[in-house]
């Protein structure tokens, strides 16, 4: 397995060949070793052409002409209250037209975000406002933990209120330490499967595997630094209280699960799907969360951005298409019904995402 430092792009990191055995990795073992070749099959994975600092220069432009555009139309609108203003009703209701429409541009524009996600991911986690939530949202789920730390002996002690204040103590160290590097080998060497594509442990850097894949197809450079962003956010939090995991778990329609769940076995009955389907994982709090953070990497959003049902709207007719990557994305979707839409909304701009 090898452990690569993340850089400016931080999937280039699979052009070093420092090798980890996955024991080891598991273990925060950093010590030294021989270097070996990437398996063949994923040499062409490392000559992909895949450029974030070219697309982000277009991205940025077009992103920034919406805005100015969108500016210009609300400077003119606000002009309506002043005493001076000579636009007539006709010219107003147009106005306001070409606002919503550019406001559906603005969406478009910022949509499937081509740079690095998990530096964004670190960038959110790194801003104030994220630290802010984060620290809230953690000392109120401490009131649903138990308070005994001499009581982890009877069970799992990150199930203890100690558990959480220690991330609140300790928390710029432990984003520093998780985005500090990342674990790669294969799906082998944790005894998974290439499907899993990577793993990773509440408070550790993550493992992604270098011979992962999507649907039987190898992974792309750009859907590993996806997959590395979602990796990376199972590391920075867990959902330990019940307080937490009924709060975000509302955000599926049990109903809209079951009959999903139905269809899923029936495939599975047919031989027209072979992993099994568990809809336990469909509604766990943790792989909730960090879909809504990759649906907020999709759209390049910081930590003061806010996620509205436009933007739901649109994540469902163009994420999975745009990213060619679709880790339970759609499972997810499917149970985020009209009965929910709200709950979801709450959850993604209230939690530390």
């Amino acid at each position: 397995m090898m452990e690569s430092y993340m850089g400016q792009e931080s999937f280039e990191f699979m052009r070093q060949k420092q090798v980890v055995s996955a024991e080891e990795t598991l273990q925060g073992n950093n010590s030294d070793h021989p270097e070996i070749d990437l398996p063949e099959c994923q040499q062409d994975v490392l000559n992909e052409s895949w450029n974030p600092e070219e697309a982000m220069i277009e991205y940025k432009a077009r992103n920034a002409e919406v805005a100015r555009r969108l500016s210009a139309v609300d400077q003119q609108l606000n002009s309506v209250h002043d005493e001076t203003h000579n636009l007539e009703e006709k010219e107003i209701q147009t106005l306001i037209t070409l606002r919503d429409s550019l406001k559906q541009e603005k969406i478009k524009a910022a949509a499937n975000y081509p740079g690095d996600w998990t530096g964004l991911l670190r960038e959110r986690m790194q801003d104030p406002t994220t630290k802010e939530r984060f620290i809230t949202q953690r000392k109120t789920a401490m009131f649903f933990l138990n308070s005994s730390p001499s009581s982890s002996r009877q069970g799992d002690p990150k199930n203890h209120e100690f558990h959480y204040q220690d991330q609140i103590d300790n928390y710029n160290e432990r984003v520093e330490a998780i985005f500090k590097l990342t674990h790669v080998g294969t799906a082998a060497d944790s005894k998974k499967e290439r499907r899993n594509i990577g793993q990773n442990y509440i408070g550790e850097p993550g493992i992604i595997f270098i011979d992962g894949e999507h649907r039987g197809k190898k992974l792309t450079s750009r859907q590993f630094n996806i997959a590395e962003a979602h990796e990376k956010g199972h590391g920075l939090r867990d959902y330990r209280s019940s307080f937490e995991k009924t709060e975000i778990s509302s955000v599926i329609d049990s109903d809209a699960l079951l009959i999903l769940t139905d269809e899923q076995r029936y495939l599975e009955l047919t031989g027209q799907k072979e992993s099994s389907f568990t809809p336990e994982y469909v509604s766990k709090a943790e792989e909730i969360i960090e879909r809504m953070a990759q649906f907020k990497n999709y759209f390049g959003m910081g930590a003061q951005d806010v996620f509205e049902k436009d933007h739901l709207d649109y994540i469902r007719e163009h994420y999975v298409q745009d990213t060619g990557f679709d880790n339970g994305v759609t499972d997810l979707l499917r149970c985020v019904t009209p009965e929910t839409e709200e709950m979801f909304l709450d959850v993604i701009n209230k939690y530390p995402i």
